[in-house]
């Protein structure tokens, strides 16, 4: 889905893949779920085809942008810091909210807080990581060279292209 929405945060989780894997989260409506149309596509039979919906709203006389949460009718209900959601109940998101869907664990990072993430966290600040233009991601931590390459873009005015090459 390319539809000129401003990036506001990522998802990321560990749940399927050594090396992880990553969704970005655009302003205004990011629908997870089991189907292929949704923005963050979960395959397995623990997700509902519809699950659950991130929200990134600008804040009203704030130009921040305020992050929830909301079940959208899914059968095993959605979990955000361990309380359950029920279909139409709402949680704020903050630094590594971990969304629980399924058999998934998503951590929730907004663009602001990736600098606080890559500098707080050993494990991606000591990664090996390749140049960005790297054509091989395949053995190294893919999350950790995105935040790598979102903190690099954020200290210049950089835009990040959805390979996550700075441009």
């Amino acid at each position: 889905m390319n539809d000129n929405r401003r990036l506001a945060g990522i998802v990321f989780t560990f749940s399927r893949r050594k090396n992880g894997e990553f969704w970005p989260v655009y302003e205004g409506s990011n629908k997870i779920g089991r189907s292929t149309d949704n923005a963050i596509c979960l395959s397995h039979e623990s997700v509902s085809p519809a699950h659950a919906s991130i929200f990134a709203i600008e804040s009203v006389g704030n130009q921040q942008l305020d992050f929830r949460v909301m079940d959208i009718g899914s059968e095993t209900g959605t979990f955000v810091d361990d309380a359950q959601l029920f279909a139409g109940d709402r949680a704020f998101l903050s630094m590594k909210s971990c969304i629980k869907i399924g058999r998934f664990e998503l951590i929730f990072i907004p663009i602001d807080g990736v600098k606080e993430a890559y500098a707080t966290h050993p494990a991606l600040e000591s990664a090996d990581l390749p140049p960005h233009d790297s054509p091989d991601d395949s053995s190294n931590n893919s999350i950790a060279k995105l935040l790598k390459t979102i903190s690099s873009a954020a200290k210049s005015d950089s835009v990040i292209d959805p390979r996550g090459t700075t441009i």
